[in-house]
């Protein structure tokens, strides 16, 4: 089970998804077939193939295998570093399926257990702030939307440097709410720079940076 998991690891960074995803599930299969189906590191094998059902588009089962994930690590050992990330990427499904209100409670849960447990400036803090206020722009909560993703930019940008995909990230998700082609296009510029690791996020700027072109024309 431990080198099934670690090959869905290495798998995930190489960005094979669904390989990675047969992997985690061979890796629950192992550990209930040895009876640790109820043990805390099967709830977070199955908080990381809920990750991986968000990011190739099974929003549903996403969003049921997350929760289930994550209300079952905090029943076993309490709150932690990988509740808040499982919590994360449930919120992160809320928003995607265009319940940003219902994601913003649980986003603001997520970054402040992450906040906690793995630190201010710690990834999995940062990313949770980053989906919080995304899911505040879509809610209408343009204020506090800009302050969220504001701060995220600043402490990951002082922490990683401004290059990093982190900081890439945020300003992406503010340049998104306001059609600034020239942010966009220094985003493009940076995301290029980080090869695999942000080709999702390069596309996303991409496509974003098209439709603020072709709005300027519009004007």
């Amino acid at each position: 089970a431990i080198l099934y998991n670690s090959l869905a690891i290495t798998l995930m960074s190489a960005n094979r998804l669904e390989e990675a995803l047969a992997a985690y599930r061979d890796t629950v299969s192992i550990y209930r077939a040895v009876g640790l189906g109820n043990d805390l590191d099967t709830q977070v094998v199955l908080a990381n193939i809920g990750t991986l059902e968000l990011r190739t588009g099974h929003l549903e089962a996403a969003e049921q295998q997350l929760k289930s994930a994550f209300e079952k690590e905090r029943e076993i050992a309490g709150d932690s570093a990988a509740v808040a990330a499982a919590m994360g990427y449930y919120g992160r499904a809320l928003y995607i399926r265009n319940e940003s209100r219902e994601a913003v409670p649980v986003l603001q849960k997520a970054a402040e257990l992450a906040a906690k447990y793995a630190g201010p400036p710690s990834p999995v803090a940062l990313q949770n702030a980053m989906f919080l206020g995304e899911a505040q722009f879509a809610a209408g909560d343009a204020a506090a939307a800009r302050a969220t993703l504001s701060g995220v930019r600043d402490t990951a940008a002082m922490q990683y440097g401004p290059d990093h995909i982190l900081t890439l990230r945020a300003r992406l998700s503010l340049a998104a709410n306001s059609a600034s082609t020239s942010e966009l296009q220094s985003i493009v510029e940076g995301l290029r720079k980080t090869g695999k690791q942000g080709s999702a996020y390069l596309a996303q700027s991409l496509e974003r940076l098209g439709a603020a072109q072709l709005g300027a024309k519009d004007t």
